[in-house]
């Protein structure tokens, strides 16, 4: 006689230890939550972006946020259960001569580190502090106007009325990637509501308190940089590297920058901290920071999709290469499924909150589809920014502010050769100082 499938199924679940519990009941959640959604939603065929051109109408921001949470949301669904065929491989337990390699500051180098970390982030602080109140450049104005604050603007009769800028602008006005929507969220929830009237000294907001999450975001850029190269056994080079990043023009030009990079600069070495330890340790609870990290940098810059492609490669090579000679054959695999798993788990909701997104910014691409590639005048020109934060041609001849290399070709070309040849060298002592 066949068991009673209730009484199976309380079975099974009594087999099944904490971590999969947590990870099954987290599933399910999102599951049920997203079939409540779907179920309640607007139909795109309805209100959605189909329905606005069948009608031959503008499609604003809430039509692309329609349509695209609502296949966003299937799709998520897919994504979930693709993690649910993942979990009994993912969740398995490593073998017993899996040996937990130590990352990390030693007890004693972490007083000492706290302290340099201290004196580097307050060295950074004093020399950002000074852009924040400078007042909005050409893509800070654009998306503050039209995704954080709102603007004034005419109506038909021309009189002036403000229109504020909604959350739905905030996550989903994408016609213009200028929208880096993590610092957008971070941005009007630290300016707080901003309501224009009839007194003069309203009409201005706190530039201050917008670019406060990109300077807070800096000052963590710093040290989540040092920690990285502690956390790869480099101690030393960790505290040397705070203090130029500190110093360095480039780094002080977009840090305090009222856009995604900030975050992208503070999340990126963090990113790469969470994967390496979660190689070298196993944890799983490295595995999901190194998920939340992807899932974060990917939401303030999609741009750093190439740095994620590169993060992720390198951990294919370890898996596959590096480590054949030290791993098991069923620990590799279970790492190789714990990293499938963390980056399915990162997309789970980029794939949904940026759904809206994608249509908008192909449409824009193909717009500017004429634009020519950068070539190698561009490659360049942002190597020697990436050295010295100047480009090598004039970028506005004329213009007395115009600091650019080639005015000085001889000092350059030597200061770029050292600074290049320094990152080499450092390139080569990481990749010789093992794993």
């Amino acid at each position: 006689m066949s068991p009673h499938p209730v009484r199976s199924l309380v079975a099974h679940l009594r087999r099944l230890d904490r971590q999969q519990v947590i990870y099954y009941g987290i599933l399910l959640a999102i599951a049920i939550g997203l079939g409540l959604f779907l179920d309640s939603a607007a139909r795109p065929w309805e209100e959605g972006v189909a329905a606005r051109e069948a009608a031959g109408r503008n499609v604003k921001a809430i039509h692309y946020a329609i349509s695209g949470l609502y296949y966003g949301g299937w799709a998520t669904l897919a994504i979930v259960a693709l993690l649910a065929l993942c979990g009994p491989l993912a969740l398995r337990q490593l073998g017993q001569n899996f040996v937990r390699e130590r990352s990390g500051l030693g007890s004693r180098s972490v007083p000492v580190f706290l302290v340099f970390t201290a004196i580097a982030m307050l060295v950074a602080g004093a020399r950002m502090a000074p852009r924040l109140d400078s007042s909005l450049w050409g893509d800070e104005d654009y998306t503050v106007r039209r995704s954080i604050v709102g603007q004034y603007e005419r109506n038909a009769e021309g009189v002036l009325w403000f229109r504020e800028a909604t959350w739905t602008d905030t996550l989903f006005r994408y016609r213009s990637p200028n929208n880096h929507v993590l610092f957008s969220i971070l941005g009007r929830l630290s300016l707080g509501n901003y309501e224009p009237g009839d007194d003069p000294s309203k009409l201005h907001f706190d530039e201050t308190r917008l670019r406060m999450p990109s300077f807070i975001a800096g000052l963590l850029a710093v040290a989540t940089t040092g920690y990285l190269l502690a956390v790869l056994g480099f101690t030393r080079a960790g505290v040397t590297a705070m203090f130029l990043i500190a110093l360095h023009p480039w780094f002080l030009r977009h840090a305090p920058e009222a856009r995604g990079y900030p975050l992208a600069l503070a999340l990126a070495p963090l990113c790469l901290t969470f994967l390496i330890k979660a190689l070298q340790r196993g944890r799983l609870r490295y595995w999901v920071a190194f998920a939340l990290s992807e899932c974060l940098i990917f939401y303030a810059y999609p741009g750093t999709f190439y740095l994620l492609a590169g993060i992720n490669i390198a951990a294919l090579f370890y898996l596959i290469w590096l480590s054949r000679h030290t791993l098991a054959r069923s620990d590799r695999l279970t790492l190789a499924a714990r990293w499938f798993t963390a980056n399915t788990a990162a997309a789970l909701p980029i794939v949904f909150l940026m759904a809206p997104n994608l249509p908008q910014m192909k449409a824009y691409l193909a717009k500017n589809s004429d634009v020519a590639p950068p070539g190698l005048d561009w490659l360049w020109d942002n190597l020697c920014y990436l050295a010295t934060g100047m480009p090598w041609a004039p970028w506005e001849k004329g213009n007395p502010f115009d600091f650019h290399l080639s005015a000085h070709p001889v000092g350059s070309a030597f200061a770029l050769a050292a600074v290049l040849g320094i990152a080499a060298l450092g390139a080569l002592r990481l990749w010789r100082g093992g794993r």
